[in-house]
């Protein structure tokens, strides 16, 4: 009976975790076409937003709406056409969060997504966009 709650116990946290990776690969496909509305159906109702270099400065708590509305200028100006995943926090005690790098016209950017939530209900609560220094970027 104690083997098989354990077994039970690693498929319920295994099925999350492939979950939690299939809810953002969906964000991540939404950041590389540079889609602000499919990026912001993950959006929590307030968001922290920060987006540093290629023209921008910005680092303000926004309304989903209004996060919206940057994300897609940030979108339109930089044109992203990558984004690649270099570390995610699976640990379930702790809120998710992704780093990853997203390549634009603009210059590539360190990016930090941090998530709450489960797959079905899976909300970005932060997202920082850094122009990487240390990338070959035309700023």
């Amino acid at each position: 009976m104690r083997n098989f709650r354990h077994i039970l116990l690693f498929m319920l946290v295994a099925t999350t975790l492939v979950a939690s990776a299939a809810s953002l690969k969906k964000i991540y496909n939404a950041l590389k076409a540079g889609d602000a509305n499919d990026l912001s159906s993950y959006f929590d109702d307030r968001i922290l937003l920060t987006i540093k270099g290629g023209g921008f400065n910005i680092q303000n708590t926004y309304s989903k709406t209004q996060a919206k509305g940057v994300i897609k200028d940030f979108f339109e100006k930089s044109n992203p056409s990558a984004f690649d995943e270099k570390h995610r926090n699976d640990d379930k005690e702790k809120p998710l969060y992704s780093i990853g790098y997203l390549k634009t016209k603009k210059g590539t950017y360190r990016t930090l997504i941090r998530v709450k939530g489960s797959d079905g209900n899976m909300k970005i609560q932060e997202i920082e966009l850094s122009l990487d220094k240390s990338v070959d970027n035309d700023e």
